[in-house]
């Protein structure tokens, strides 16, 4: 009994996620083709970096690629 209810219970999650991931497959593909069509929109081509002042970062490199004592110069 309980074995039934488990698998009617997982087929019941299965049928009720498959929609919402499809949407998700959906909105990546229009993603990725609109990143294609303007490779410059994506945030891939985005180069990050600290401003002038702010404090130096070891993930994220200064924008003018010196760091000094109080920060970024």
């Amino acid at each position: 009994c309980i074995l039934i209810v488990a698998v009617l219970f997982l087929t019941a999650w299965t049928s009720v996620t498959a929609g919402d991931f499809k949407n998700k497959l959906k909105n990546l593909s229009l993603k990725a083709r609109k990143e294609v069509e303007n490779p410059k929109a994506s945030k891939l081509h985005q180069k990050a970096c600290v401003n002038r002042g702010d404090p130096c970062q070891r993930t994220v490199r200064c924008c003018s690629r010196r760091c000094g004592i109080n920060g970024c110069t």
